[in-house]
């Protein structure tokens, strides 16, 4: 997992896919990476803890980007995926949802199906 103290500066996208390549050891192209799992997040937020603890039990690995102090990484989201609130789950470019809608993708085999593709 990777977290992100600080606000990431310029593209959230960009800085996602640039943790990636740092999370895995080597530069990548994206497409040549597993699936990117990308939990948008802000401070305090008991819903993103969850989703977090969600993907840590199922041992999947995620970038985390913290959006508390980035009102322009804020805007870059909701044009993205039109969603103004915390948490949001990508997995590739498919917008999962919040907790909610991840934790029932996670129960119904759904998050296997998307993580396998």
């Amino acid at each position: 997992m990777f977290s992100s103290a600080a606000p990431p500066t310029g593209s959230v996208l960009a800085a996602a896919r640039a943790a990636l390549c740092v999370l895995h050891g080597r530069a990548a192209t994206l497409s040549a990476v597993m699936t990117t799992i990308t939990v948008y997040s802000t401070e305090p937020c008991s819903f993103c803890a969850r989703v977090k603890g969600i993907l840590n039990a199922r041992d999947v690995e995620f970038v985390e980007v913290n959006l508390s102090k980035d009102p322009a990484g804020r805007m870059e989201l909701v044009q993205r995926t039109g969603m103004m609130s915390f948490p949001q789950v990508l997995v590739g470019d498919r917008l999962i949802g919040g907790f909610a809608e991840l934790q029932a993708a996670a129960h119904s085999g759904r998050l296997d199906e998307l993580l396998a593709a």
